[in-house]
């Protein structure tokens, strides 16, 4: 008896709650692929993060971030932006691209700041 579907279940292996079904007998293989796929689309999506990290030092992205690293690139970067959309993408970027923890003149540690 499955007390989350309310309902008998042949061969109960567990119930899923990414399904909403309890997985029995009859629908075990169901479950298998599904578990087959999500690893799939897991396993090609990291893959395509880490070909976007391993060449993201293309010669845009480096310009991106040597203006950025100028004092008022960031208002320089947005005010060339042609829509709302891509000045979103440009803050985005701007604050994964800024250095954690980075020593200024005085030595002292800095804060990521927003």
């Amino acid at each position: 008896w499955v007390a989350n579907a309310g309902e008998m279940v042949l061969g109960l292996d567990h119930y899923c709650f990414w399904i909403g079904r309890p997985i029995g007998l009859r629908n075990r293989k169901f479950f298998i692929l599904f578990l087959a796929y999500s690893s799939l689309l897991c396993a090609a999506g990291a893959a395509l993060t880490w070909h976007e990290v391993r060449h993201s030092s293309t010669a845009r992205g480096r310009a991106f971030l040597a203006t950025l690293a100028q004092p008022g690139g960031l208002d320089l970067l947005l005010d060339r932006a042609p829509n709302d959309e891509t000045r979103s993408r440009i803050r985005v970027a701007a604050f994964f691209a800024r250095p954690v923890g980075r020593q200024d003149a005085s030595g002292a540690a800095g804060k990521r700041g927003g």
